[in-house]
């Protein structure tokens, strides 16, 4: 139902002058009735070279996740900035946004699209790579996921990976993945490195790093 983890909302940037919560803020209302667990935003006026900022409650390893954004079409790590969401946390009404022009900018125009977890149909979590082999890291999800991005954020070599049951994605199969940040066509990885189950997904490292690099930072979203 809409709302119940997802909102899409447009919003007008703001003179620099302004200051509600700070230089060039602005509070952009949403109707999720909970707080984001990960926010999209987009300027749509022009083509911004840095283009969709994202905040994810897993970012700066879940303490104080709104001083810090990543970039959607981008394998950068995370940055440690106030202008994206003028350190200021989300709220279950209001989403904040700095004085960067990705996110916020006069006579402007945005897109934002807010997440948060449902029980048994969506989740937004983050997980610490153990760089064993052979899909052994297990995430637990509560649900079999249909759909799921996985981003390494504090290595620019990683890309949003994305994967879904219609192109290929199970156990014991060669997952099919696309790259939100590459215009690439699919390609896929072998047995192991990414599988799933009816309450779960794991992953491993058989000829690739960058879904459970030792010790490296991972956010996700996955859905039913």
């Amino acid at each position: 139902k809409r709302h119940a983890g997802f909102d899409v909302v447009t919003y007008a940037g703001v003179p620099s002058t302004y200051s509600a919560t700070g230089v060039g803020s602005i509070a952009v209302p949403h109707s999720l009735n909970a707080v984001p667990e990960m926010i999209w935003v987009k300027n749509r006026t022009y083509d911004d070279a840095n283009g969709w900022a994202v905040y994810h409650k897993g970012l700066n390893g879940g303490t104080n996740p709104h001083t810090h954004y990543i970039v959607l079409n981008s394998s950068a790590e995370e940055v440690d900035s106030t202008n994206a969401w003028n350190d200021t946390a989300p709220t279950s009404t209001a989403i904040y946004v700095g004085g960067w022009a990705n996110v916020n900018e006069d006579n402007k125009n945005y897109l934002c699209v807010a997440f948060k977890s449902v029980d048994g149909v969506s989740k937004c979590g983050s997980y610490t790579g153990d760089g064993t082999t052979n899909g052994s890291k297990e995430i637990t999800l509560g649900f079999a996921p249909k759909f799921l991005i996985i981003k390494g954020i504090d290595n620019g070599t990683h890309h949003w990976t994305v994967f879904d049951t219609t192109r290929g994605f199970g156990a014991g199969v060669a997952c099919n993945y696309l790259r939100l940040n590459s215009t690439t066509d699919q390609g896929d990885y072998g047995t192991g490195v990414i599988e799933k189950s009816s309450t779960s997904f794991t992953v491993g490292c058989n000829g690739t790093s960058a879904l459970n690099a030792d010790g490296r930072e991972h956010i996700y979203y996955a859905h039913a």
